[in-house]
């Protein structure tokens, strides 16, 4: 395991980058950004030069987490972002952004390591309409949107634990039961995102999307793909927030 995480952090030992910037959530420009993911897109790219916002070692990431103390936009950058536009058009000039070598928790991991995690994500599954032609759609109810992140975990290189929850527990209070489902792993939010984007035609298309933050406690499986989930994201509508896990050691 040692070998194998020395081996990965070659692969990022140039440069990745994780930064927490506190948003002042009574800010106008800030009540508008917190509505508009695009918004929040076009803040993110703006903190790193066009040419250098993604690379083979990563990409830009972000997510917006609120609580009852504090609403915080994380970001992870192939390189060392500038966050002062963010802090002094949505921030707080006493709370300047935090950014740190995020090659180091890349370096440290390996098999067998439990991490807490959040995660948000926009959980899809294809279907083909009557010309036989594929679309995406979003999963509707919490059972299926875990299902979908139950079946993807293996692939980001880590696993769930295997202890389940009772009848009388669910996801998010809807479902009467989710048998079956890891104890240690919850829904915590749902949400659906709905935002103007322009198009190739200089117009605006309406987008929505449907998506769900994830908590839980994980373990490390494959250290070399949680590397990649971490650095490149997971899922689809990685500009809109959606994609970027953090772990905490337990």
């Amino acid at each position: 395991d040692a070998q194998e995480s020395r081996g990965l952090g070659d692969v990022y030992k140039r440069q990745m980058y994780f930064s927490k910037v506190l948003i002042n959530p009574e800010l106008r420009k800030s009540r508008a950004m917190l509505a508009d993911p695009h918004i929040t897109h076009g803040m993110a790219t703006k903190a790193v030069p066009p040419h250098l916002q993604s690379s083979d070692d990563g990409r830009i990431l972000w997510r917006i987490d609120r609580n009852d103390t504090e609403t915080a936009l994380y970001l992870v950058t192939p390189v060392l972002p500038r966050l002062d536009h963010i802090v002094e058009q949505v921030g707080w000039p006493s709370a300047p952004a935090q950014t740190t070598d995020y090659v180091r928790l890349l370096d440290s991991l390996t098999r067998g390591q439990e991490f807490a995690f959040k995660v948000t994500l926009n959980p899809v599954k294809a279907i083909k309409d009557e010309q036989g032609r594929r679309h995406k759609v979003p999963h509707v109810s919490a059972k299926h949107q875990m299902q979908w992140f139950l079946d993807r975990v293996e692939g980001w290189g880590f696993r769930i634990a295997n202890s389940t929850h009772d009848d009388q527990n669910t996801a998010v209070g809807e479902e009467s039961s989710l048998n079956g489902i890891p104890a240690n792993v919850n829904i915590v939010r749902r949400e659906e995102l709905r935002f103007n984007r322009k198009n190739s035609h200089a117009g605006r298309d309406r987008v929505v999307h449907r998506v769900a933050t994830f908590e839980g406690l994980l373990e490390v499986t494959d250290a070399e793909q949680l590397r990649h989930a971490l650095c490149h994201g997971m899922g689809r509508a990685k500009a809109y927030g959606c994609g970027l896990m953090t772990l905490a050691r337990v």
